[in-house]
């Protein structure tokens, strides 16, 4: 019965047009998946419908883990922006390697990871880069998007852990019906020695996925109510945790201990004073339970975090840092005047703190266990800190002076400055707000305007450009045919080639049922009906099968959302809908 009503609906919907819909109502919000499950490697133009075999590593692997070096933006094995067995001494320049533009868009390195063997780089278009630590010279290179970013990449983050290389970034990007920016996040598990794809999260719209990566495991967030922990080859679910009304978002992590922070979200009289709205969190790693909870009164949210072993340190604006006791979360001390929070520019080591004081121009040493601070080191003209680092006895720092950003050395004992390099402000120039420092195998690693390394000998070498990448070219409307099939046991979305040239390519991935798909004027999107949330709504994913976003919202499970179809411009989608109690047509934004 449901299926006649659904024909004779569309008989009606070409009928009426849209210039007889009304605008949908905003419906009540839908339940959805909020444990994201990881699917095989993403489509290319050409893949087949059935599953390939997980990848593994390539013959050339070697059987020791890569997590020594700089694992993470963070830094250091242990994550605390500080690598205790390198040297890169006073830190000559050694080799640059920069990159072409893509059309008429600067091409820059986004972040930066290292292992004792080689650098891993995300570019400001997606590009992942596999590099020589010692000579600069690229070794594998692969695309988060391979059909390209609808913008660019303005923030990425890396995570090494046992020969795994574990990338998220978001695509920033302008609509052409809209004013203001949007934005997709994406999380992709490489090999990290040919960077050969292991496996991914679905695309987030308006949202990307926090990673804190060791042990071969990978914890995921997305600032909503679930953690979940991953194991990095294969992306199988090890634990996750979801509680409704908490925000959650990552910090830091020992060993064996997890921290997040996690946000209330509920209404003003559930949730208590407005300064106690934040609590901190210790999750054991291997089981994802509850260690301990404490809310230390706050008046701006936590923006930035670090541990050392003994202590988790807190920052939040402007200049707040509190040191908390990592064994049961109690406070131990806190500076109301402590470093200037930018992307979390502290660093552990030796027994000490190291931070920037913005108001006071300084580099501060702080002793770890009770705050106190022990030397200052002025740093005239500067007015952000966007790099840190410690190795060998010396804090690295980038920062941007009057004239560009300059690499400055300042000994870690005593805050004698050692040297501040000019040559970095003539060459690499910041494309970003925050260049990325990374320390592994005695160099020193800087994502600037282009990447470049440093140590204690040998003669520069500037190496030929990095050519712009080539991304795949999606097919046209007209060459491709979109159709629903049961081939895999339930409804998926399917496209193929119009004259059979290609094999066919599942779009949607998903479990649940998906229906009636609909091509966008400009081919880049299709809207169909899904089950998805668990009920039936109109969903639209882009045409390379990522990010599928519900365009309705109805949780009840006698409710149908039939048959999308496209306005001429691609603004709007016309769809049937017993939202009424009988099959009406409804408009609704795409």
């Amino acid at each position: 019965m449901k299926r006649l009503l659904t024909i004779l609906t569309s008989l009606l919907i070409i009928s009426v047009g849209l210039l007889a819909c009304e605008e949908a109502p905003t419906p009540p919000p839908s339940p959805r998946p909020t444990i994201p499950m990881a699917t095989r490697p993403a489509p290319t133009p050409s893949p087949t419908p059935t599953s390939p075999p997980t990848p593994t590593p390539s013959a050339t692997a070697r059987p020791r883990a890569i997590d020594a070096g700089w694992p993470s933006a963070a830094g250091g094995p242990d994550r605390a922006r500080f690598n205790p067995v390198a040297h890169p001494g006073q830190a000559l320049p050694l080799w640059r390697l920069s990159f072409q533009p893509w059309g008429e868009q600067a091409v820059h390195p986004v972040e930066v990871a290292a292992s004792p063997e080689a650098v891993f780089t995300i570019d400001s278009v997606g590009r992942v880069l596999r590099v020589n630590v010692q000579d600069g010279g690229a070794e594998a290179q692969a695309l988060l998007w391979p059909y390209g970013p609808r913008g660019t990449v303005p923030g990425a983050a890396l995570a090494l852990t046992e020969e795994v290389l574990l990338v998220s970034a978001t695509d920033t990007y302008f609509s052409p019906q809209a004013h203001l920016p949007y934005f997709r996040g994406k999380l992709v598990a490489f090999n990290a020695q040919d960077l050969t794809r292991l496996w991914e999260l679905p695309g987030l719209f308006g949202h990307n996925y926090q990673i804190i990566a060791q042990h071969g495991q990978v914890a995921v967030t997305t600032d909503e109510d679930t953690i979940a922990m991953y194991q990095a080859r294969t992306g199988q679910v090890v634990w996750y945790r979801q509680e409704a009304y908490r925000s959650r978002h990552l910090l830091a992590a020992t060993g064996d201990t997890l921290f997040l922070r996690e946000t209330t979200t509920a209404p003003p009289e559930q949730r208590g004073p407005y300064e106690r709205r934040q609590a901190f969190v210790a999750l054991d790693w291997v089981t994802g339970q509850v260690r301990w909870e404490t809310r230390p009164s706050l008046t701006d949210d936590v923006v930035g975090a670090l541990t050392d072993g003994e202590r988790l340190y807190l920052l939040a604006p402007p200049d707040h840092l509190i040191a908390l006791d990592i064994a049961d979360g109690q406070e131990l001390w806190r500076l109301d005047a402590g470093p200037t929070h930018e992307r979390s520019p502290i660093a552990a080591a030796y027994g000490k703190l190291y931070g920037v004081r913005l108001p006071d121009q300084a580099l501060v040493a702080y002793e770890a266990a009770t705050g106190r601070e022990l030397w200052r080191t002025p740093l005239p003209g500067t007015w952000s800190t966007p790099a840190l680092a410690v190795a060998d006895g010396y804090v690295y720092l980038c920062e941007e002076g009057e004239g560009g950003p300059r690499l400055i050395i300042v000994d870690a004992e005593t805050g004698q400055l050692v040297s501040r390099e000019e040559a970095v402000r003539a060459r690499v120039g910041l494309a970003t707000p925050y260049p990325g420092l990374a320390i592994a195998a005695d160099r020193l690693i800087l994502a600037g305007r282009d990447l470049r390394a440093f140590g204690q000998q040998g003669e520069p070498v500037s190496l030929p450009p990095m050519p712009s990448p080539e991304f795949a070219q999606p097919l046209l409307p007209s060459d491709e045919v979109l159709y629903e099939s049961t081939e895999l046991g339930n409804g998926e979305i399917w496209a193929r080639a119009a004259d059979g040239s290609q094999p066919p390519r599942n779009l949607t991935h998903h479990g649940a049922d998906d229906w009636d798909p609909a091509g966008s004027p400009d081919g880049t999107r299709v809207a169909f009906e899904s089950y998805r949330s668990g009920t039936s709504n109109v969903w639209v994913i882009d045409r390379d099968g990522e990010e599928a976003i519900a365009i309705t919202r109805t949780d009840r499970h006698d409710i149908y959302n039939l048959h999308p179809t496209w306005s001429p411009n691609g603004e709007f989608i016309a769809f049937a809908s017993t939202q009424t109690g009988e099959f009406q047509i409804w408009v609704a934004r795409a």
